[in-house]
């Protein structure tokens, strides 16, 4: 060998760095059958010996690294000042992690897809089994020699999605001891109850509950069922561990009437979905939805005289009829989604019912309005507001004074008070007193003019005229 040229042992490091070449090799020669035979048992026993080779190898550098642990170890005093990437977890071609991958990708399609005896199938799905726990325990091991540092987070979530991703390949074939034994090892619960649901499970459920108490596993797959929107599952699996529902229900109170139904309790179940309606300010329908059931529920509880409760909860229908009765072009000028419409108070039904906007409103819309009275604790100032827009709803100023009585007949508030008593009701319940909108501050443009007072007085004549003749008709 020349002067000053590598020796022997050189050569042989740099031969030996590069031992990971030979496992890219093997499923280069998988790659190159499958890309001339596609699915065949031929690429399956392929696949399956070339697995079984790597696997091999990979156990025995594993048994030599950990008999020897003293030679790759760093003194403890360095241990937090490096961080540690396993050979199975470093992805390129300094690694092995990419190799890992594409052969548990081509054992998935083209060995396990494969038609195949039954012994060569499970020896398949062993592989994989294994093949997962290398990549899983490697990027695992480099997790916890950076969970002190800032980038820990991303690359957490990086490991969980794969850690699903690989596992969820064994679950989708049915293959769920192999999978539990992963997802239990690597403690992916999100997996672990989508074995348990998929097999129907119930003990195994019951037995993670117990196994996993310290990781608050009951509650996980609680949420898990609630993100399925399978909120009627929770009580059915879980009616034997009273502590994770009594938990589930402190944090998710607005859930609580499901248990109420399931235990056959309607009245309170009854109670608890009208108070959540009350309190629902989101979605209409949401707020229609729990109502219905509040109704259900007060009919089913036969031993409750629930007809107080009854009677609520109609006159929260009642209210919600008014706004659905809104136009969807009238709630979009307002900014209001028509297919998502959020809960509207009674106030601002009626706001929308008189706005000018609102410009197809008719005597019927208004007297929609005064309805919703019913409905307000104090209605007298909304009742003021009614009244003041049907009033501006029209021409009070310049009219033909000769034919002044035709003019009063077409006037909203005129067909408002008509619309009103032919409803049956008592004019003083309704009609506010001359008074109050001569000195209105709604009406300040309008009320202190001579036209308008005069055309507003004959207008109260009329109706008074008008309902005494109506009366005395009746009479």
């Amino acid at each position: 060998m020349p002067e000053g040229a590598l020796t022997a042992q050189d050569l042989f490091y740099v031969r030996i760095c590069k031992f990971q070449d030979l496992f890219q090799a093997l499923a280069d020669i998988v790659d190159e059958r499958i890309t001339k035979q596609k699915q065949s048992l031929g690429v399956t026993n392929l696949i399956c010996d070339i697995n079984a080779i790597v696997l091999h190898l990979l156990s025995e550098i594993h048994t030599f690294r950990e008999q020897n642990a003293s030679i790759f170890s760093l003194p403890a005093d360095k241990l937090d000042m490096y961080e540690y990437l396993p050979w199975t977890a470093m992805s390129g071609s300094a690694g092995m992690r990419d190799v890992l991958n594409h052969l548990v990708d081509i054992t998935t399609r083209y060995g396990t897809r494969t038609p195949c005896d039954q012994s060569t199938k499970q020896k398949l799905y062993q592989q994989i089994l294994e093949l997962i726990d290398y990549i899983l325990d490697g990027r695992k091991s480099y997790l916890d020699s950076i969970r002190d540092t800032e980038k820990y987070n991303v690359f957490l979530q990086q490991y969980e999605s794969q850690r699903l991703s690989l596992i969820s390949l064994l679950i989708n074939d049915e293959q769920y001891e192999l999978a539990a034994k992963l997802a239990e090892k690597y403690l992916d619960f999100q997996c672990l109850v989508i074995i348990c649901d998929q097999s129907d499970s119930q003990e195994r459920l019951d037995h993670y509950i117990k196994k996993f108490e310290e990781y608050d596993f009951s509650q996980f797959a609680i949420n898990w069922h609630l993100r399925q929107n399978r909120q009627g599952d929770v009580f059915d699996r879980f009616k034997e561990n009273q502590a994770a529902l009594s938990q589930f229900m402190r944090d998710h109170p607005t859930l609580a009437w499901i248990q109420l139904i399931y235990n056959g309790d309607f009245e309170r179940a009854s109670k608890t979905l009208l108070q959540l309606a009350q309190n629902e300010t989101e979605l209409v329908t949401r707020k229609k939805a729990m109502l219905s059931l509040s109704k259900l529920a007060s009919i089913a509880s036969l031993e409750s005289d629930l007809s107080t409760q009854i009677e609520n909860i109609n006159t929260e229908q009642k209210i919600i009829d008014y706004q659905e009765q809104l136009s969807a072009a009238l709630l979009e000028s307002f900014g209001f989604d028509p297919e998502n419409q959020k809960v509207l108070k009674v106030e601002e039904i009626i706001n929308l019912i008189i706005t000018d906007e609102n410009e197809k409103a008719t005597e019927e819309d208004f007297r929609k309005a005064l309805e919703l009275l019913n409905y307000i604790e104090e209605p007298y100032e909304a009742r003021h507001k009614i009244w003041c827009a049907a009033i501006l709803r029209d021409n009070w100023i310049d009219y033909d004074i000769n034919n002044a009585i035709d003019h009063v007949q077409n006037l909203l508030f005129f067909k408002l008070t008509e619309v009103c008593h032919l409803m049956g009701t008592e004019l003083e319940t309704f009609l506010p007193p001359i008074e109050n909108f001569l000195n209105a501050e709604d009406l300040e443009e309008v009320a202190h003019n001579t036209s308008f007072q005069y055309l507003l007085k004959l207008t109260y004549e009329c109706i008074n005229n008008s309902f005494k003749k109506s009366d005395e008709m009746e009479t």
